[in-house]
């Protein structure tokens, strides 16, 4: 038996936050399961969140939802249109590995990393991020071509550049954080755009 896809949509990403509370209904949506199946995820303890009072009817914190696809490995592209995306761009990729796992612990985030020009460069056409930490001093990154594909792009014309340089690097008027990249840093700077 397949969900109603027409009543209880799913939410926007503008709708949808670490606050937001979603029924059993936009839950078995964005899972492509029947709603009785989100009920049973929600009665085994699977999901967590609270039954409303004087009433059977089940509500999940949005933090909830994403904790229960992440830990069942369902497909996390699912979570997409409702999450933020973080591209991380920065030569040195071990530093990306372990700002995105900080990230994506602390965050409703979504993370990709690149740590060359070409991969970065299709990394932002395939993900669509919301923000991008950009290291401007890596071989082959040009800050005024990226400045004007997001800008030429209707669907990156909202996107945050965030510049990742030395502190003498200028910046554009885009929003810096200094080399190295302090995790803590980059989920405060994710926290303040969102």
């Amino acid at each position: 038996m397949s969900p109603n896809l027409t009543e209880d949509p799913v939410p926007t990403r503008s709708e949808a936050s670490r606050e937001s509370i979603w029924s059993t209904t936009q839950v078995a949506n964005l899972c492509r399961v029947a709603p009785r199946t989100v009920s049973k995820w929600f009665d085994n303890g699977h999901l967590k969140g609270f039954v409303i009072p004087g009433s059977k009817e089940r509500r999940i914190p949005f933090a909830n939802v994403v904790e229960f696809i992440k830990a069942n490995k369902m497909p996390i592209e699912w979570l997409w249109p409702h999450m933020r995306r973080l591209l991380i761009v920065d030569r040195d990729s071990d530093t990306s590995a372990v700002i995105a796992g900080v990230v994506s612990n602390s965050e409703d985030c979504i993370v990709q990393t690149a740590d060359e020009s070409f991969s970065a460069a299709i990394r932002l056409t395939e993900f669509k991020p919301g923000i991008i930490i950009l290291d401007v001093e890596m071989p082959g990154i040009d800050l005024a071509q990226w400045e004007a594909r997001l800008a030429s792009t209707p669907e990156l014309k909202v996107t945050r550049l965030v510049i990742s340089a030395d502190p003498l690097v200028q910046t554009n008027g885009h929003l810096r954080i200094n080399r190295p990249l302090p995790s803590r840093d980059v989920v405060k700077v994710i926290h303040d755009l969102s």
